[in-house]
């Protein structure tokens, strides 16, 4: 009995001193990763907001078009979103996302989802008209057939006006959805990335797999590549 207990006890000691070690492990990574986006964010003459905890916002404007990142961990998980309201649609008129959760999305399981969530919504008495307009989104816009071969296995992409997504994934546009640095040979992209065109403008999500600044920076090109192309095929904001 005591040499179960002093098992049971060495056993225990052990995971304490890994759980120490992981975490200040962690905590060396994050001061890492702090000072590398304070030092690039000066050459690149971007502005660092930090937030609360280890959220920050990146300032910044590139080709006349004023945006920002945000990095947000207040949820339940982080979340990391390239956003510019230099440019807005009536309503949500463009949506790209990985093809397998698109194809759940658009199925019946997906719809027998949103059909629970407005439900339980009205019980709640939330009027979630975001939500309920990317449901019927889902639903109804058929996707477009853009891009290359490769990029149409791992990517949907859903437009209210065909013209606006034609010509808009070229080889190089597409190279910033598939291939990202330090993610290895394969990042499987489609599986955190996600793309949006609506009221309050686009938006490029990342969910929490990108971290490092080189991801940030590319992360930024790929919002501002998409923001440059979509300004050219949107009708002039409403004075």
């Amino acid at each position: 009995m005591e040499l179960v207990y002093g098992l049971f006890l060495l056993g225990f000691l052990l995971f304490l001193v890994l759980l120490a070690v992981l975490l200040r492990y962690g905590q060396r990574l994050d001061i890492r990763q702090q000072a590398e986006r304070e030092r690039r964010c000066r050459q690149l003459g971007w502005r660092l907001e930090p937030g609360h905890g280890l959220s920050y916002t990146i300032h910044g404007e590139s080709d006349g078009i004023p945006w920002r990142v945000d990095y947000d961990t207040s949820g339940e998980d982080p979340s990391l979103d390239w956003r510019s309201e230099a440019l807005r649609a009536a309503a949500l008129s463009l949506h790209i996302l990985g093809h397998t959760r698109y194809r759940v999305l658009h199925g019946k399981l997906g719809q027998a989802v949103f059909a629970a969530d407005h439900g339980l919504a009205s019980l709640a008495g939330i009027d979630d008209e975001e939500q309920r307009e990317f449901h019927d989104f889902i639903a109804s816009e058929p996707e477009q057939p853009v891009g290359s071969e490769t990029f149409r296995r791992r990517f949907a992409v859903l437009a209210h006006d065909p013209g606006l997504v034609q010509g808009l994934l070229e080889p190089s546009v597409e190279q910033l959805f598939l291939a990202w640095p330090e993610l290895g040979e394969h990042p499987h992209s489609e599986h955190f990335l996600s793309v949006s065109l609506d009221r309050s403008g686009l938006r490029v999500s990342a969910g929490n797999r990108l971290s490092e600044m080189s991801q940030i920076e590319q992360l930024v090109r790929l919002g501002v590549t998409l923001a440059t192309r979509l300004r050219q095929r949107l009708p002039p904001p409403q004075t």
